[in-house]
């Protein structure tokens, strides 16, 4: 395995935890920011000394490069010059990443290592995720807050950074009355952290289901599987629930599910019995749920409001655009290089700030492994087999779709490589058991 195979392995498990260096107050730089560029200068060398350099010549790469030509343009464009530059800078200190992954991927062994390694560092970030939020059980509150404001927050985010989220922070929710942490591990809030835990999750069935024991509950994977759920449910993220559900669903479509249902009748009867008392019985979650229809809610109603402006602005500047950063300052020109605002859903926001084609080249960009399958497996003649890496990393992508509707997921440190390594892999072909 070559040097620049091991240094990706170690940043599949290594992601979540990514620490970032603070030289000045004013300044956060995560480390992922400064690894991935040299990890393409290791890559490039080591072509060049080998005389080969693999490309990838599928859409989704014509896409990825139209993105970043757009990106380009847009920042050209935009009258915010700092807050543009810091963005552009983002994409261009983390795209090389697809470059080397896309070679390393042809190695079938180092695919197997890779899912393992993301697969094993997400379950490590959801048991510091679970016991971050069942520390709050036998801690004051306010004590932990401040902890985790102060003390863990700098580490994984940057003194600026966490300057920001502690007065912007989405940590604390309150269900029926009461106050509660909600699970977010070394991530800034608890929305990133369910979506990159509830992208692995069908990589975790995958490898479950590759690595077959003869008891299932003896697997690793399947308590890493029960791991990584839990801290999904503990973010109490309403736009991580819609998209995993999504996910799951679309995983148990093309799984001949009149099948499954058959073989295991009893644990579907019992799967749907408690899925409707769930509904009935107060808890939680389902109140965390029931919370989604209410407009007046608070982030509801703002979230309605950042959308309605959105469109309004892409109404304006349908071609154009507002340029790289243009939308943040729309909404507040006061809060400077670490302006948060945002119209939480992707789509809008790249269709604001760098036009509607962009916007469309995004939605073409995520969507591109889902429709490659969907495609294939109509075109099949042959029953798809449940080791077909395809299916589960198009689900990947449908619950990375699903959750944009409500975030931004593509200015996320942790959240965009993951993005890169997912949508880098060929995944039509049968990996063996």
């Amino acid at each position: 395995m070559r040097l620049y195979q091991k240094i990706i392995l170690f940043l599949a498990f290594f992601t979540p935890f990514s620490f970032a260096l603070s030289p000045k107050p004013t300044i956060d730089l995560n480390i992922l920011k400064i690894a991935i560029p040299l990890l393409f200068i290791i890559w490039l060398l080591e072509c060049l000394a080998n005389k080969k350099i693999t490309l990838d010549q599928r859409p989704r790469f014509f896409f990825l490069s139209t993105f970043l030509l757009l990106i380009l343009t847009a920042f050209l464009k935009s009258e915010e010059k700092t807050i543009a530059l810091r963005r552009l800078l983002f994409f261009l200190s983390l795209l090389p990443l697809y470059f080397p992954l896309y070679q390393a991927q042809k190695n079938k062994l180092f695919v197997s290592r890779l899912l393992s390694f993301l697969f094993f560092g997400a379950v490590l970030e959801s048991i510091i995720a679970l016991l971050i939020f069942i520390t709050q059980f036998f801690l004051p509150l306010n004590s932990l807050l401040i902890f985790l404001q102060e003390k863990w927050a700098p580490i994984f985010l940057g003194h600026s950074l966490a300057s920001l989220v502690s007065q912007y922070s989405s940590w604390l929710v309150n269900i029926s009355g009461y106050t509660v942490l909600r699970s977010f591990g070394t991530f800034p809030d608890p929305h990133l952290f369910s979506l990159y835990l509830a992208m692995i999750l069908p990589l975790g069935l995958y490898l479950q289901k590759k690595n077959s024991f003869v008891n299932p509950i003896s697997s690793p994977y399947f308590w890493g599987n029960l791991i990584i759920m839990t801290g999904i449910l503990a973010s109490f993220s309403r736009g991580a629930y819609l998209a995993l559900f999504s996910g799951l669903f679309f995983l148990f479509l093309f799984s001949q599910p009149l099948k499954i249902v058959k073989k295991y009748f009893t644990i579907s009867l019992v799967i749907i019995i408690l899925l409707f008392l769930t509904t009935l019985i107060p808890n939680p979650l389902t109140a965390r749920l029931k919370s989604s229809f209410d407009f007046q809610e608070g982030s509801n109603s703002g979230r309605m409001a950042m959308w309605q402006k959105a469109l309004t602005e892409i109404k304006k500047h349908p071609y154009s655009g507002l340029g790289l950063g243009g939308f943040a300052s729309q909404i507040n020109d006061s809060l400077g290089l670490r302006n948060p605002a945002y119209a939480h859903n992707l789509f809008l926001d790249f269709s604001a700030e760098t036009g509607l084609i962009n916007g469309l080249v995004v939605a073409l960009l995520i969507f591109s492994p889902i429709f490659h399958f969907i495609f294939r497996r109509l075109q099949s003649r042959h029953r798809f087999s449940d080791y077909y890496l395809a299916k589960y990393l198009a689900a990947s992508f449908l619950i990375f779709s699903v959750h944009s509707l409500f975030e931004t997921p593509f200015y996320s440190v942790r959240v965009f490589p993951l993005f890169l390594i997912l949508l880098s892999l060929e995944t039509l072909k049968k990996q063996k058991k």
